[in-house]
């Protein structure tokens, strides 16, 4: 995700320290910024975001082992610039003072 100047991105890299290089695996089904990003159980999530234009309220879950990603539920109200941590196996997300699980 991300933004290169003009428009969103949806690219994803991973970083591979035994070759000390950023090597780039599937590419997000959204492209976005200002996304939070968890991991849960094994799999990444992206969470939220922007287009460019508007708030998003979609989640995305990678599974690395598959480098594939999929749509999951989205959240109830569209957030961009978010955070979020993983608590008790819930991923809780952070926005304006407040939190929603």
């Amino acid at each position: 995700g991300g933004q290169d100047g003009i428009s969103c991105l949806n690219l994803v890299e991973k970083y591979d320290p035994s070759i000390q290089r950023w090597l780039r695996v599937a590419s997000m089904g959204t492209k976005r910024l200002g996304v939070a990003v968890s991991v849960l159980d094994g799999y990444l999530y992206t969470i939220g975001g922007s287009d460019g234009q508007s708030p998003l309220s979609t989640v995305e879950r990678c599974d690395p082992k598959a480098n594939k990603w999929l749509s999951v539920a989205s959240m109830n109200t569209r957030r961009k610039h978010l955070g979020c941590a993983v608590y008790n196996g819930y991923i809780c997300m952070y926005f304006c003072f407040r939190s929603i699980i």
